[in-house]
């Protein structure tokens, strides 16, 4: 019982120095690129434009439809 309470103990001081170490404050990251690193490959640029071009290209009744079933299964969630 004794050896089970000393386990406990040591993990217990282990979290206590992990929970100190995280409650820290940080430098910030200077690392002088944006928030979204240019090295990901995305382009987000052009996905807009291309989902604006499939926005306007769809019947205004199926992009309302959309977007309310959209909502609904959003708020079911």
């Amino acid at each position: 019982m004794a050896d089970a309470n000393e386990d406990l103990r040591q993990e217990l001081a282990e979290l206590r120095a992990q929970v100190a170490a995280l409650a820290e404050p940080r430098e910030p990251d200077t690392g002088g690129g944006d928030a979204v690193g240019d090295d990901d490959g995305i382009d987000f640029e052009g996905l807009v434009e291309s989902l604006k071009s499939e926005i306007e290209d769809l019947p205004p009744m199926t992009t309302i439809a959309v977007f309310t079933l959209g909502l609904l299964v959003g708020r079911m969630l």
